[in-house]
C-alpha cells in the first residue's frame, strides 16, 4: 500500500462552524445493498531482621531525631511476612519534641503525647486526639494504634527513622522529607503498530456530534436518525435494505474513522458503518461490521451490490451488545485499508470511485420488521496527499 504522510490543510468539516449543512438518505430495494431513496499494597520482600524485645536506644532521643518532621512511608510484618508501602506519606507524620512531647498528624486528624526512653525502649504514649472521620480508605486508626504500641525505635542507620513495636511484631519506616506529590495523570494509549490514527497526528475535522450543525436528521419508513448525547443515533426500522445519510464534505485521498457501538439487540446479519467516496446519494463504498462481527466491503454503483471483500470475521472486533470498535477506511486512490481498533484488517484495490466524495453512515437489516440501534461517535477525517 502507498506510503501515507499527513497534510493538515483548511479543511473546515465537522467542526460546527458550518455555513452550509445538509445530509441526503437513500435506500435500497429488497435485493440490493444501496439503490437511492489508594489503599496500601501488600509485596513480598526481604525483611530488615530485628531482635526480641525493643530496639535499645540511649538515654533520650539521638539530636538528629528531634525536632523535624518525619514521614511514614512503609510498614513491615513479621507474621505473616509483609511489607506495605503507605501511598500518602505526606499525611502521616510525628515530631519528637526536646520536652519529651509528640507532634502526631494522621490524615485529618491531629494528636498530641509524650515518649519515653526511661525503660531502654521507646514508649509512645498518646493523648488528645481529634476523631474526624477520614474516609473507608484512611490509614488514620492503624497509625495511632501503631504509635500507641511502639516499644523501642531510633535512627536505622541509613537517614530515616524506624519505630517497632512489642517483639519487632511491626516495623514503621519514616523518612524526613516526604515524597514529592505527583499530579495525576491519564494513562497513555498503548501503541498500536499500525494504527493511522496514532501515526497521523490530529485530524483535519472532526465531529463529536455536540450538535447537529453538520447534518439534516430524518425519520422515513427505512430509518430514523437523531443526535442526542453526544451520540449520532441511527435506528433502523427492518427494511432489508441499505439506507445511509450523509453529511456535506467531499474527501478524496483520507484515512476516516468512526466510534461504532454495536446494537444492543440485532440479527446477525444485521450491517451498519461508514460510507464514503459517495459521486452523488446513488453510489457509495460501505464498509461495515456485522452483528455478529464479521466485516464486508461493498459498493452500490446505481444498480447493483459490487463486493469487494466478503464476510469474514476478526479478533480484532469486539462482538456484544453495546460493546464499542473503532473502524476505519485508509482509502489512498484505489487502494483501501480496512481498520478496526487500530488495527489492519485487509488491503483491497478497487477503481469503482477515485474522485472525492460525501461520507456518511448506513444501516442494512437482514430481516424485515427486525430494527435495531447502532449509534456513532467522533466521527474523524485526516485528508491525504494523492
Amino acid at each position: 500500500m502507498k506510503k501515507y504522510t499527513p497534510k493538515h490543510i483548511a479543511f473546515y468539516i465537522l467542526t460546527g462552524l458550518v455555513i452550509l449543512a445538509f445530509a441526503l438518505t437513500a435506500c435500497s430495494s429488497p435485493d440490493g445493498e444501496g439503490t437511492p431513496a489508594a489503599t496500601e499494597q501488600g509485596q513480598s520482600g526481604d525483611l530488615v531482621p530485628t531482635q526480641d524485645g525493643p530496639m535499645p536506644v540511649e538515654p533520650g532521643l539521638p539530636a538528629e531525631v528531634l525536632n523535624m518532621t518525619w514521614y511514614w512511608t512503609a510498614l513491615i510484618e513479621q507474621n505473616p511476612a509483609s511489607q506495605s508501602v503507605v501511598p500518602d506519606p505526606q499525611n502521616y507524620t510525628i515530631i519528637f519534641n526536646e520536652d519529651g512531647t509528640v507532634n502526631v498528624k494522621a490524615d485529618c486528624n491531629q494528636a498530641q503525647g509524650t515518649y519515653s526512653t526511661e525503660t531502654g525502649g521507646l514508649m509512645i504514649a498518646l493523648g488528645p486526639t481529634t476523631m474526624v472521620f477520614c474516609g473507608e480508605e484512611s490509614l488514620d486508626t492503624q497509625y495511632l494504634e501503631l504509635l500507641n504500641g511502639v516499644a523501642g525505635g531510633g535512627p536505622d542507620g541509613a537517614g530515616g527513622l524506624a519505630l517497632e513495636t512489642a517483639g519487632g511484631a511491626q516495623r514503621m519506616e519514616f523518612k524526613d522529607s516526604a515524597p514529592a506529590v505527583q499530579p495525576p495523570t491519564e494513562p497513555e494509549a498503548t501503541p498500536i503498530a499500525g494504527d493511522p490514527a496514532q501515526a497521523l497526528g490530529e485530524p483535519d475535522g472532526i465531529d463529536t456530534f455536540d450538535n447537529e450543525n453538520n447534518w439534516t436528521l430524518f425519520d422515513n419508513d427505512c430509518f430514523s436518525s437523531n443526535i442526542t448525547g453526544g451520540w449520532f443515533v441511527m435506528t433502523a426500522k427492518g427494511q432489508t435494505a441499505a439506507c445511509w445519510e450523509r453529511t456535506w464534505p467531499q474527501v478524496e485521498d483520507a484515512y476516516i474513522q468512526v466510534l461504532l457501538e454495536m446494537p444492543e439487540s440485532c440479527a446477525a446479519n444485521d450491517r451498519f458503518g461508514l460510507t464514503f467516496r459517495m459521486p452523488d446519494n446513488d453510489r457509495a463504498y460501505m464498509f461495515g461490521l456485522f452483528c455478529d462481527g464479521r466485516y464486508s466491503l461493498t459498493s452500490w454503483d446505481g444498480n447493483a451490490t459490487n463486493v469487494i471483500v466478503e464476510p469474514a470475521a476478526n479478533d480484532a472486533i469486539i462482538v456484544g451488545s453495546k460493546e464499542d470498535n473503532r473502524i476505519g477506511v485508509l482509502a489512498q486512490g484505489d487502494t483501501f485499508g480496512l481498520y478496526v481498533n487500530g488495527q489492519l484488517l485487509t488491503e483491497v484495490t478497487d477503481s469503482q470511485f477515485q474522485d472525492a466524495g460525501f461520507l456518511g453512515f448506513f444501516v442494512r437489516a437482514s430481516e424485515e420488521d427486525n430494527g435495531f440501534v447502532v449509534k456513532y461517535d467522533n466521527l474523524a477525517v485526516w485528508v491525504l496527499p494523492r
